[in-house]
């Protein structure tokens, strides 16, 4: 990802009332699995980008060779004429990591990223409508970082095996083909020529490096979101582990473990991260939210859970 590109100390997160109620009253915040987020293109954006990277490369990543062969040959009349055929040969090991590659990018499978979804801009109609309970709820303004140092401090000293970060949402097609080809072509050329196994073997760990980028992508339409991302996934690369499967050495690498809500008749796995209280810096209120008596409901319901930060009323004018 661009380095440069820096997360704002508070981001916002629209949600409804009755959401909020669960966060605070919980502590936990829920990240969900991106293959059942709103957005059906959620990781095949960029696995889409992948496959054409592929498909693009294909002679470079397979190290296919086209030789032309022009042997003399003699015509009825006894002169010399010139006639070609054409061959080619390929690096087995190459092919196959093509085409494992091209196979796991393919496939509609379960994996173990999740993904929490946070916004820069803390009062935007479009996501009060389509987030907030169509105007109704609230933006959680919240310190990325503090949520993570306190998810690591929560875990055994010994162990390192939490995967947890907060990444800037790219929407930009040029920089998603960028960081594509930078991981599938170094690792197709760096594979010396040999047995089919060993393209199979590059093909997973490629697949391993590409799998945790998917939600740090989306489509150029969802510009105006500004979207921050916190990420959590596990670390295992190998397609021998059935990823679907309850596995607890697998997910003992997440923050929490997987649990399921139903959504519109589908259940829908996430993982919880905790939100300690100086974790959370605002709190604002959408436009169709109540009265000053509800903020002050709002307030009570805050204090009493040790949040004092302050409550802001959304400036956008919507029925």
């Amino acid at each position: 990802m661009d380095e440069t590109k820096s997360i704002p100390d508070c981001v916002y997160h629209y949600c409804s009332v009755r959401a909020l109620h669960g966060i605070v009253t919980s502590g936990r915040f829920r990240l969900g699995n991106v293959f059942f987020m709103n957005d059906y293109m959620e990781v095949e954006w960029f696995k889409q980008i992948c496959r054409s990277i592929l498909e693009e490369n294909r002679d470079r990543i397979t190290k296919t060779t086209h030789t032309v062969h022009s042997p003399p040959a003699v015509s009825a009349g006894g002169g010399v004429t010139s006639s070609s055929s054409s061959s080619s040969s390929i690096s087995i090991a190459h092919a196959r990591f093509y085409d494992r590659l091209m196979i796991e990018l393919s496939k509609r499978a379960f994996d173990h990223v999740y993904c929490g979804c946070f916004s820069e801009v803390s009062d935007d109609l479009s996501q009060w409508r389509g987030y907030a309970d169509d105007g109704r709820g609230v933006a959680l303004g919240v310190n990325l970082q503090q949520i993570i140092d306190a998810n690591k401090q929560a875990r055994a000293p010994t162990d390192e095996g939490l995967v947890l970060e907060a990444n800037p949402v790219e929407y930009v097609e040029k920089i998603h083909r960028k960081h594509a080809t930078e991981i599938i072509i170094p690792m197709a050329e760096s594979l010396p020529a040999g047995e089919a196994v060993e393209g199979i073997a590059q093909a997973a760990f490629a697949f391993a490096r590409l799998r945790p980028l998917a939600p740090r992508f989306k489509n150029p339409k969802f510009t105006g979101e500004r979207e921050i991302r916190l990420v959590s996934h596990d670390t295992q690369f190998s397609n021998f582990v059935e990823k679907a499967e309850y596995n607890p050495v697998r997910l003992g690498m997440l923050p929490s473990d997987v649990r399921f809500y139903e959504r519109k008749g589908k259940l829908v796995p996430f993982v919880e991260v905790t939100i300690p209280p100086e974790a959370v810096r605002e709190v604002w209120v959408g436009p169709c939210f109540g009265d000053a008596l509800d903020e002050s409901a709002l307030l009570l319901f805050l204090t009493k859970h040790q949040i004092t930060a302050p409550i802001k009323r959304s400036k956008a004018s919507y029925r």
